[in-house]
């Protein structure tokens, strides 16, 4: 017999890591990522239409809900082609602002204590929603957002693909925070040598003044 119809424990157990979040169609989701996932997700369960039916309500909250519930249920809501289809057409970036996602991606750049990781994660993500899938165009997006001394050591390693990049750039980061710290240590040690300086020559001042012949005239 098949299997039952997915519901909330459905969608939150079992196999949880791979399970697809909800998608509320506010902007804080890509919403390429997250009709692939959807897919795939359908495709590893197995589902039959009749399931997948079952499970598209599920998937949607808050705007995006009040869109899934005005589709033609019949035709667009009804298997997962169709509803890829209008969620394509609803979510995803038209020709008229992809030159906005593009910008995003070129003028995002990586902040102060901002770790590498995280900066390339979020130029990848930035690529995904502008559909930019050449190796190369994402490789020079991060490297020119990098901070400069650590864009430095990265050309200066001629990185031939994305993997080398990271591994560059995370090298300088890390010898960055290693001069950062030497450079704190020996700032403290500086300070701590003009203290003991001063403590020295403070109680020298006191010998000398507790040893001194009164004048007497």
């Amino acid at each position: 017999s098949p299997p039952p119809s997915p519901t909330n424990i459905d969608i939150m157990e079992g196999t949880s890591f791979l399970n697809p979040p909800t998608f509320t169609g506010i902007g804080e989701t890509d919403p390429r990522g997250w009709i692939k996932n959807l897919q795939n997700w359908v495709t590893f369960k197995a589902y039959s239409v009749a399931q997948q039916k079952a499970l598209f309500p599920l998937m949607f909250v808050d705007a995006a809900k009040d869109w899934f519930d005005n589709l033609d249920q019949a035709n667009q809501a009804d298997t997962m082609a169709h509803l890829t289809t209008a969620f394509n057409t609803r979510y995803l970036p038209s020709s008229t602002n992809d030159w906005q996602m593009v910008s995003n991606m070129w003028t995002r750049v990586q902040k102060e204590g901002e770790a590498v990781e995280q900066y390339v994660a979020d130029i990848t993500k930035l690529a995904r929603i502008a559909d930019i899938t050449d190796e190369k165009t994402r490789r020079f997006a991060i490297i020119q957002g990098l901070l400069p001394d650590i864009k430095k050591h990265v050309l200066q390693q001629e990185p031939a693909n994305l993997a080398d990049v990271v591994k560059a750039a995370k090298v300088a980061e890390t010898a960055n925070r290693g001069c950062q710290k030497s450079d704190m240590e020996n700032a403290i040690s500086r300070i701590e040598g003009k203290l003991n300086v001063m403590a020295v020559t403070t109680h020298e001042t006191k010998q000398l003044n507790a040893t001194a012949t009164p004048y007497q005239p």
